[in-house]
């Protein structure tokens, strides 16, 4: 019965490092303006909106860790989700009115399958063997 919990814990985690906090080492680079009272940091010298956390595995089998995202919004959930890889690398994931349009494919995914659900406040990401989860609050904002 504490699963329940453990995941509205991460969720709460997650909104927070959406909106306010930095990711490890970017600290210096990162300001933003504040509208009602929630920082949007945006990482210096990039076209984000905001930048944070996400939990995210690359491999099968692969415990989900962080990994540093960068988000540009359009508005009414149109948005631009680059997912940064902690050994190089990215993938982008691109939402329509909040729901998983495409995501950036090239020949070394070898014909990846492209999976999305929706799970409380999350969509959940497939892209081959990755996954990604992606909160609300990083598509829409807030």
């Amino acid at each position: 019965m504490r699963l329940p919990v453990l995941a509205v814990s991460l969720t709460a985690g997650l909104l927070s490092a959406c909106q306010t906090g930095p990711t490890p080492g970017n600290e210096a680079a990162m300001s933003g303006p504040v509208a009602d009272g929630v920082e949007e940091p945006v990482m210096a010298g990039t076209s984000f909106d905001a930048t944070g956390e996400v939990p995210c595995a690359r491999t099968a089998g692969q415990p989900m860790a962080f990994c540093a995202f960068g988000v540009v919004r359009m508005g009414g959930g149109d948005a631009d989700v680059t997912v940064f890889w902690p050994d190089g690398g990215n993938r982008v994931l691109f939402f329509e009115n909040g729901v998983l349009a495409r995501v950036d494919i090239s020949e070394a995914d070898g014909g990846a399958t492209v999976s999305s659900e929706r799970q409380a406040d999350l969509t959940l990401v497939r892209v081959g063997d990755q996954r990604f989860e992606i909160p609300d609050a990083v598509i829409f904002g807030g």
